[in-house]
């Protein structure tokens, strides 16, 4: 009841027979009356300020680490946050921009190089440490997919050498495979459309015993078009190690007249003669935030009329 009493709204009445009890109590425990009330005291004081003081300065620790950690060992610290996902209000598009911003690279998703977390890696010819991306954020893999690659891995202790010696070395469904082709991990075997064809004339009946070779006819197929390469890696990864989705729409914005007036964000920013303070800009972006939050009613306080009142990559 004490502790109730000390963060909560109560009465004058409430404290006084909490008083009252307590001193007496004291007593009874030895304490002599001036040592108890000045007790007593400063517990009334903390129900003033206290249980506001204690949050505030738990927050504000975790606000210095995770500052501290942002500001001298970046690629670790978004390296950890993309681990503990799904968590928190942003998506990992939202943290991966954010940790470009702060000199962090990216490297896509590899079935030689990936680990099933994200990882930290130096790349060659390089002092900056990379984010390798985690085969965990490649959508329809699984851990179960994982381990089959990381067994393969272990027992033949070399990398894979084609998307055949693969699929025959992991066993792994034909849409998982399908899914890693299009999200960029076997990249370094050939283009994602020429990939995705050898997969469909891969005979996925021939068991390991009998390994018939396979004939692969040969198929000119046009280049991936980059908006749809990265449309791809957003579907199945969550954000496009190479970038963000308005890069592809950059020079169409400033070559086509009626968008000609559209400004970056360093050019809202720049704050001259041309731009002064209070006059109305148009931008252009990718809604990445939609932030609707309930009170205690269940009613919302907060709400969106437009897609300018969304937080957008720009």
């Amino acid at each position: 009841m004490l502790r109730r009493a000390l963060s909560r709204s109560r009465s004058d009445e409430a404290m006084t027979e909490l008083c009252a009890r307590f001193l007496e109590g004291a007593q009874t425990r030895g304490l002599d009356p001036e040592t108890a009330s000045a007790v007593f005291e400063q517990l009334s004081g903390f129900a003033g300020y206290g249980f506001c003081k204690s949050h505030a300065a738990s927050f504000a620790l975790i606000a210095y680490q995770t500052l501290y950690l942002k500001q001298y060992h970046p690629a670790a610290f978004y390296c950890a946050l993309f681990n503990q996902q799904p968590m928190g209000f942003y998506s990992p598009e939202v943290l991966a921009g954010d940790a470009r911003r702060h000199g962090v690279d990216f490297l896509p998703p590899h079935i030689d190089h990936s680990d099933w977390n994200y990882t930290l890696e130096r790349e060659a010819g390089r002092s900056r440490i990379a984010l390798r991306t985690g085969l965990r954020a490649v959508a329809h893999l699984g851990e179960q997919g994982w381990q089959r690659i990381a067994e393969a891995h272990t027992q033949d202790a070399e990398p894979f050498r084609s998307l055949e010696d693969f699929c025959r070395r992991t066993r792994l469904p034909r849409d998982s495979i399908a899914s890693l082709i299009r999200a960029g991990a076997l990249d370094h075997f050939a283009a994602r459309r020429q990939l995705l064809w050898q997969l469909g004339e891969i005979d996925y009946h021939t068991s390991d015993d009998l390994q018939f070779p396979v004939t692969i006819a040969p198929v000119d197929l046009p280049e991936l078009p980059p908006l749809e390469q990265t449309l791809w890696e957003y579907e199945l990864l969550g954000l496009s190690p190479d970038g963000q989705i308005m890069s592809d729409y950059r020079q169409r914005l400033r070559s086509t007249p009626s968008t000609r007036d559209v400004l970056t964000t360093w050019e809202v920013k720049r704050q001259d003669k041309k731009l002064p303070n209070g006059r109305r800009v148009r931008v252009a972006g990718m809604v990445v935030v939609r932030q609707r939050p309930s009170t205690a009613r269940a009613s919302h306080f907060y709400h969106l009329k437009t897609k300018a009142d969304c937080s957008i990559w720009l």
